[in-house]
């Protein structure tokens, strides 16, 4: 008996001896990524007697890089990049799915948004045709893949029919780039899109919505071992910052087939 409480007790304190490196991809400047994910480190820090670092990635790339190099121990990656990886890399395992307080509500998906000024005289995506447009990433959901996917709906070939293609590789730098006037139309994800509004009330049209999408995948590599990635599954799903208007509220675990949206988007597009 005294044994297995020795061992117990040492295997609780060796568990996670290391600093772990947590994955960013850098959707929004450093400022806000840290305001958001630092609570959620604190609280993992303690829950896991353990130092956590944020490590920001240079962009998608570069995340994808560092999980393939198995250089950092977990990371947060958008649907569409997380698809993408586990279909290409076989160091993954998934964690848990992130999910954001809107009106008191915890929700795990969100939209994305074509947007233009509201002076603008574009007022719909046929519109677009000769225009400028601002992209994020070309590994970004909300601000890549179902734009182009919408764009596609309504006979837009985002290759061919606009005037100029930009990639700004954050939201909020599309949306700074179009109330500069320095881009016709771009698109990004929904918290960027209301927070804008927010600041600048009616300057902003939204063209057009998405479906619902899956919110960010936390994924473990084999930099941790089962049990560690048990462990830290079991925090993720035990935190819970319900304010109002969170980036980031709790988790929750998802089956595989919630993503099913995603891959049928991103298999369309290839087609």
């Amino acid at each position: 008996m005294l044994k297995s409480i020795l061992f117990l007790l040492l295997f609780s304190i060796t568990l996670f001896s290391k600093t772990l490196i947590f994955g960013v991809v850098p959707y929004m400047n450093k400022t806000e990524l840290f305001k958001i994910y630092t609570p959620l480190t604190n609280y993992l820090s303690k829950e896991l007697n353990c130092d956590i670092k944020i490590h920001i990635a240079k962009d998608y790339d570069n995340l994808y890089f560092l999980i393939k190099e198995n250089q950092v121990d977990f990371a947060i990656l958008g649907p569409f990049l997380y698809v993408q990886t586990k279909q290409r890399l076989n160091n993954i395992e998934y964690l848990a799915t992130a999910t954001r307080n809107i009106r008191g509500q915890n929700y795990w998906s969100y939209k994305s948004h074509i947007i233009t000024l509201e002076k603008s005289s574009i007022e719909s995506i046929k519109n677009l045709k000769g225009k400028s447009f601002a992209f994020t990433d070309k590994n970004s959901t909300s601000g890549f893949l179902y734009p182009i996917s919408m764009l596609k709906q309504e006979g837009i070939n985002y290759k061919t029919d606009f005037e100029k293609v930009y990639y700004l590789k954050k939201h909020d730098r599309v949306i700074d780039a179009l109330l500069k006037g320095s881009i016709d139309a771009g698109a990004a994800y929904d918290k960027a899109i209301f927070k804008a509004i927010q600041e600048h009330p009616m300057t902003i049209r939204i063209l057009k919505r998405s479906k619902p999408i899956p919110n960010d995948s936390y994924l473990a590599t084999t930099r941790l071992n089962k049990e560690e990635i048990q462990k830290l599954r079991k925090a993720l799903l035990a935190y819970k910052n319900n304010q109002p208007g969170m980036e980031l509220s709790g988790f929750v675990y998802l089956k595989e087939s919630e993503y099913d949206s995603v891959k049928e988007v991103s298999s369309t597009l290839q087609k």
